[in-house]
């Protein structure tokens, strides 16, 4: 079995969808790992990759090989797009 991302949407939509007006990156105090919390208090997991929160980030359903599903907050290179054309 492999992580799979589905429902992507940018960080600005994912906002939108939730009716909130803020999100925050914590650090957990026990584990050192981040997540995020929207002001409507949506939480989820943070990418190691994200490092300061910004418009070209997204949010998807991820469903890792252990089987907890939630939220992530990622780069736009964590997505099941193996290569991409444009004009």
């Amino acid at each position: 079995m492999e992580n799979v991302f589905s429902n992507q949407r940018s960080i600005s939509a994912f906002l939108k969808e939730d009716n909130s007006a803020e999100i925050q990156l914590i650090r957990n105090p026990q584990t050192g790992k981040i997540f995020f919390s929207t002001s409507q208090g949506t939480t989820g997991r943070v990418s190691t990759k994200v490092d300061k929160l910004n418009a070209s980030l997204y949010v998807s359903q991820f469903s890792p090989e252990d089987g907890n599903a939630s939220l992530m907050l990622h780069t736009s290179d964590h997505t099941n797009v193996v290569d991409t054309f444009s004009l």
